[in-house]
């Protein structure tokens, strides 16, 4: 049954947005993309398809379905989902968030969680509500906020981000046989570059290759606007008291149990080859579990800066092979700090 909801959906994604392109160049150009089909069978037409634009076309018309895919998904959740309320504990790795549901102590480590590192002792303890649906075994689903309204209309930006892009291909693509058509009626359009001749197309119709550039740009900023206006995964209220020992000042004792390096990207420098090089810096991620006061474990992430002290990592390394405890300070944020050693 799921494979065939999926199917559908697939199916009505693509059909949604064959059906936008087909009335675009409809109105634009006055064929249809059945009309371009005929033509583009015709074995005297092969020579004149440019590849190029062929395969860039189909390459921004499937990731735009991909995200309207994704778009649809998200509403089908919305609409039929199981939605469920989850304890974060935090994450014992990068991307291994662990929450309970409330009056169970069975800990579910998910990967579905937006998440990474957990920095601060205030994020333990909150609710957080996930949606899933009847397939769903194990793990938590998808955030609910993802499937906010918000969030669903930046997945719709983001399906137009790659539509848009994807016409100025599809022009050179019915170029050829457009230039048999217009040729017929007199309009000589494209005796000139494309990008000239889109213009001259588009203006029949009091449009602009600027505007539709300005088009896309303005996608663009709406869609880095709606990143960080619409979070995927937000806190809600605190459903497990912390134990009265987390307090600003206060030392510690806690058992890390990974350190892994935070890397940086560089730009590429005069001679080498690669445009971005990922570098490892002196920092590293040093994730430690506190058992003391807690119903189950819970996880917070240090920073960890190893560039003063060579044998700071060797001897974190030593301690999480040994299960053994390290000091630590509480910082005002609630966070935490390796008192040195």
């Amino acid at each position: 049954m799921d494979t065939l909801i999926t199917l559908i959906r697939w199916s009505i994604a693509t059909y949604c947005l064959y059906f936008l392109l087909n009335n675009y160049i409809s109105y634009f150009y006055g064929i249809s993309l059945n009309d371009y089909y005929q033509w583009f069978m015709l074995p005297s037409k092969q020579a004149e398809i440019e590849k190029l634009p062929l395969i860039f076309s189909m390459i921004l018309f499937l990731l735009s379905v991909v995200f309207l895919n994704l778009l649809l998904s998200s509403i089908q959740l919305k609409a039929f989902g199981n939605f469920e309320t989850y304890i974060y504990l935090g994450n014992s790795s990068l991307y291994d968030a662990h929450y309970i549901k409330d009056g169970d102590s069975k800990v579910i480590v998910s990967q579905t969680a937006t998440i990474t590192y957990n920095s601060s002792f205030k994020n333990i303890g909150l609710t957080q509500n996930f949606v899933s649906n009847s397939s769903v075994t194990d793990g938590l689903g998808k955030p609910q906020s993802a499937i906010s309204m918000g969030n669903l209309f930046a997945s719709l930006v983001i399906t137009f981000f790659f539509f848009i892009p994807m016409l100025g291909p599809v022009h050179a693509l019915l170029s050829p046989m457009l230039a048999e058509t217009y040729t017929a009626k007199g309009l000589n359009v494209f005796k000139y570059q494309w990008n000239d001749s889109f213009n001259a197309l588009l203006a029949l119709k009091g449009f602009s290759l600027a505007k539709w550039a300005l088009s896309w740009v303005a996608i663009l900023v709406l869609m880095i606007y709606c990143t960080f206006r619409f979070p995927l995964q937000q806190f809600g209220k605190r459903a497990m008291n912390l134990p009265s020992y987390i307090a600003a000042n206060q030392l510690i004792e806690a058992v890390p149990v990974s350190i892994k390096p935070i890397y940086i990207e560089r730009a590429r420098k005069p001679g080498e080859t690669q445009y971005f090089k990922r570098i490892e810096t002196s920092r590293r991620n040093v994730t430690f579990r506190f058992d003391k006061d807690f119903a189950q474990s819970v996880y917070v992430t240090a920073i960890v800066d190893t560039e003063n002290n060579n044998l700071i990592e060797d001897k974190i390394t030593s301690h999480i092979n040994s299960h053994g405890k390290m000091q630590l300070k509480i910082t005002d944020d609630l966070g935490i700090q390796l008192v040195k050693y």
